[in-house]
């Protein structure tokens, strides 16, 4: 069923070809060296819903996608960890996780410099919050990571447009833009990675024509455009509709 699907979808925002918003979300210039692994649920896969799978768009250099559960993936994430193994960390509230303040002084003692290490690789977890706790299991058991858990503590409701088990809970790019933000990342990156969610969002509503929707997403692209001080760029949208709007695997 997922092979039927892929020929219907964009292969990287994985919404129907006709809402594909790939020309609309910019990379992002960071300030940290920080690269992501969005290692994702199978059962997320190729879902429109997913907003995980942006960091592919916000920061295409930096971001490599795993699947839970297909084949070969699991060696990669081994790999990717194995090159960065003090730098390396998973953003997961599991029962020892420490804080971002933690994890600082952590690595300011790995370092030898009282600082971050020069280089970051953070790894997150994409799937429903029960599925998210059998993914932690495997890393644990299965793969054997002996790598630390950071937790955020939300202050702010989440933007994300399946609604959320509980009120503090946010999406994993929400909870990405958080923790960037603790580290010191530039507020502009943080709230692009935001207004990438709602663009997401946008492209879900089934019910609103694909023109309208269009020019919405265009319009938080062009704000986040004047935070970075960037040109807001024209771009002709197309009026052909595409797809049922079925995509909305995650309500």
């Amino acid at each position: 069923q997922k092979k039927s699907e892929a020929t219907h979808k964009c292969p990287t925002c994985w919404h129907a070809c006709g809402r594909c918003i790939c020309h609309i979300i910019k990379p992002l210039d960071f300030t940290i060296d920080v690269s992501f692994i969005v290692y994702v649920h199978y059962s997320e896969y190729l879902s429109g819903g997913d907003d995980a799978k942006l960091m592919q768009l916000a920061a295409p250099d930096r971001t490599k996608l795993l699947v839970y559960g297909r084949e070969g993936d699991d060696d990669i994430l081994l790999s990717e960890v194995a090159k960065n193994p003090h730098g390396t960390f998973l953003l997961y509230p599991s029962a020892t996780a420490i804080s971002v303040d933690d994890f600082k002084a952590l690595q300011a003692r790995q370092s030898g410099t009282g600082t971050l290490v020069s280089s970051l690789t953070l790894i997150v977890l994409d799937a429903t919050w029960a599925r998210t706790r059998s993914m932690c299991r495997h890393f644990n058991k299965m793969l054997k990571l002996d790598i630390p858990h950071i937790q955020l503590q939300p202050t702010t409701l989440s933007v994300y447009a399946r609604k959320q088990s509980q009120p503090d809970r946010i999406c994993t790019l929400e909870a990405i833009s958080l923790l960037l933000q603790e580290l010191g990342e530039q507020q502009a990156v943080c709230d692009a990675l935001v207004a990438a969610v709602r663009i997401n969002n946008s492209a879900l509503q089934a019910h609103v024509k694909l023109v309208a929707v269009m020019e919405e997403c265009q319009r938080i692209q062009d704000a986040t455009d004047e935070a970075f001080g960037r040109e807001p760029q024209k771009r002709a949208l197309s009026t052909g509709e595409g797809g049922s709007g079925s995509d909305h695997g995650r309500a």
